[in-house]
């Protein structure tokens, strides 16, 4: 068999080859500075692959910085989850003109751990609570591989607050543990004063509430996802005792 060479991106450059850019983002706190691949040759159903130019790469570098700077300070428990779970970023392409339905924000993958696709968002607080969503589905990825969490029969469906068409249990489980945690991090944005973070806190709350309500009454948990369940209901249950914009 043929032998292939691979070069070492840090010392060479080889014809053919295209080393991954690295972006390590600042430390503004005590605590290891992370260091993200920018893999924009990734999944192949998230867009072809191609290699960031000098002005794409720096605006990427920008944006995860800014929201890397917002988690490490207004979120050390988020920053410090993210930090220790994502090392891959791909970037998607932009979000066509007007929003059209479809369009990728942002999305993670249950074979690829510590991988996280994400839209250009150049609002630090909108591409900070991606981070901190995609985080949250790659956690319970893992959580998944470690236990067994459902016992839905095949073809089992659930209405999904967030979706038109009915959803499996497993997406289900998803989207309620992913939506608290994006709530969270809107919930901590409104303490801290920014004026249009309530809005969202209320709108994923209420879909994180409305997750768990469909997965209750599915009966698909195991006990181990009974656990999880109520580890959510408990935090949506605190949140009752005071506004968003307390704390």
């Amino acid at each position: 068999p043929a032998a292939v060479r691979i070069p070492d991106p840090a010392a060479e450059r080889a014809s053919g080859w295209e080393p991954v850019p690295r972006v390590r983002l600042a430390a503004p706190r005590p605590g290891a500075a992370p260091v993200i691949r920018l893999d924009s040759h990734g999944p192949l159903d998230l867009g072809a692959p191609r290699v960031l130019g000098p002005q794409e790469l720096e605006r990427w570098r920008d944006r995860l910085g800014a929201a890397w700077e917002l988690l490490a300070v207004g979120h050390p428990d988020r920053a410090d989850a993210v930090r220790d779970t994502v090392s891959a970023v791909l970037p998607l392409d932009p979000r066509p003109p007007g929003g059209t339905r479809g369009a990728w924000l942002s999305a993670s993958f249950s074979d690829a751990f510590g991988l996280v696709a994400l839209a250009p968002l150049d609002d630090p607080a909108e591409l900070a609570a991606a981070l901190v969503h995609e985080t949250q589905h790659s956690l319970l990825y893992a959580l998944q591989d470690l236990t067994r969490l459902l016992h839905a029969r095949p073809g089992a469906r659930g209405h999904a607050p967030w979706n038109d068409r009915p959803r499996p249990p497993s997406a289900l489980l998803q989207g309620a543990a992913a939506f608290l945690v994006t709530a969270g991090f809107w919930r901590r944005e409104a303490a801290l004063g920014a004026p249009a973070a309530t809005a969202p806190y209320e709108r994923w709350r209420r879909t994180a509430r409305l997750a768990c309500d469909e997965l209750e009454r599915g009966g698909w948990l195991t006990e181990n996802g009974h656990r999880l369940l109520d580890a959510l209901r408990d935090v949506l249950a605190g949140w009752e005792d005071a506004p968003a914009d307390e704390g």
